[in-house]
């Protein structure tokens, strides 16, 4: 060996020594500059969402979409987050300063699981210049253009997390008295103003037989959802809609009346669709007519005591 080749021998075992002397018991130098949202972002020209919707009501009702080049702000809080994996990579926010109630709009994130962080209550201020908003099926979403998997056609879709946490400001903790109370669904209620919002239904699944889950594989569309068709006590029927990732995908569907939570989504001008946010979004009814949303606080609702898994079929 050669007196190089040796000065490179230690040096080399040096660099070892030091790596492992690091790395025992899991001492780990932590990342500082991990940041889930850019605290530095301050107050600017607020828009309300209503407004921002009327905006740009051209690209969300052609279900196109557009570049904001204002430098505007939004004043939100979350209302809806992913967990339950039902609604995926999105957010749905409502207006916190002008509480309007066409003053929701759907975010794509393209992030798994916000839920960890990104909590309903979160109040969040987000600047709103160099993104886009659109409409898909007329609904309107702030994200970024992406091409559809199945028509191959440009859309609004879902901006990068790094542009996510770039934008966006959380202010302090989570207010659970801020999230809105559902309001019972009718079909009968303006796309424009009520598309987004909390809703709770009371009926049957047309298709429960005690045995049938909400979204099995082998009739899912190409969204890999299904839509189960739900009669209202008013008569009404109204899609519910279950994507087959969902953490309640295989829950048994109920035979006789029960109460269903979830977002009233429109799609176009031609029909409604309820997605659930979780498992306790669907429920049983013990008494009165309380329209408490079952994750918080007390009500006189019960979950649905049948088998959630589908693991009798």
């Amino acid at each position: 060996m050669t007196m190089k080749d040796y000065i490179k021998y230690l040096c080399t075992l040096c660099c070892l020594c030091v790596l492992f002397g690091a790395c025992q018991d899991g001492d780990w130098d932590p990342v500082t500059d991990y940041k889930l949202w850019n605290e530095n972002i301050e107050p600017g020209d607020i828009i309300p969402i209503s407004q921002l919707k009327g905006l740009y009501s051209e690209a969300i009702s052609n279900s196109s979409y557009a570049k904001i080049e204002e430098d505007l702000q939004i004043h939100g809080v979350v209302v809806v987050n992913d967990e339950g994996g039902n609604i995926s990579q999105q957010i749905i926010v409502k207006d916190d300063i002008y509480n309007e109630e066409d003053g929701y709009i759907i975010i794509g994130i393209t992030e798994n699981s916000l839920y960890n962080y990104v909590k309903p209550g979160q109040q969040f201020r987000m600047n709103l210049k160099g993104l886009y908003i659109g409409g898909y099926g007329k609904n309107a979403q702030i994200g970024y253009p992406s091409m559809s998997s199945t028509s191959g056609a440009q859309r609004i879709g879902r901006m990068t997390v790094q542009q996510w946490r770039s934008h966006v400001n959380f202010l302090g903790d989570p207010v659970p008295e801020l999230l809105p109370e559902p309001i019972e669904f009718s079909t009968r209620m303006d796309k424009d103003t009520y598309s987004d919002h909390l809703v709770y239904v009371d009926g049957t699944f047309e298709d429960a037989d005690g045995e049938a889950i909400l979204a099995p594989d082998d009739i899912a569309d190409a969204g890999n959802s299904v839509n189960r068709s739900f009669k209202t006590i008013q008569g009404e029927k109204v899609d519910i809609r279950t994507s087959t990732y969902s953490d309640f995908a295989r829950m048994v569907m109920p035979k006789g009346q029960v109460r269903v939570y979830g977002v009233a989504i429109r799609y176009n001008d031609s029909s409604w669709q309820i997605q659930m946010r979780t498992a306790g979004d669907l429920v049983t009814l013990n008494q009165g007519n309380n329209n408490q949303d079952p994750t918080q606080g007390d009500n006189d609702q019960q979950p649905f005591e049948g088998d959630p898994t589908g693991t009798n079929q």
